[in-house]
């Protein structure tokens, strides 16, 4: 079930470039879960249920 939140697809070019930089960034079970915020944001969960937002801005994913 987590795996299916994991996989929420991108629908702009800036989320898929979040998606690579989650995969990069992080080991693979940590994020359980995505939330588009926004064409270029999101809002990611990891397990310990802390959250993080991230941005894609000029070709770079920025911590915000």
């Amino acid at each position: 079930e987590s795996e299916d939140k994991m996989k929420k697809k991108a629908e702009t070019i800036e989320q898929f470039k979040i998606l690579q930089w989650i995969e990069k960034t992080f080991q693979e079970d940590v994020i359980c879960e995505i939330e588009w915020t926004s064409k270029t944001t999101a809002k990611l969960t990891d397990k310990a249920g802390d959250t993080l937002n991230v941005e894609y801005k000029n070709n770079t994913v920025l911590m915000c």
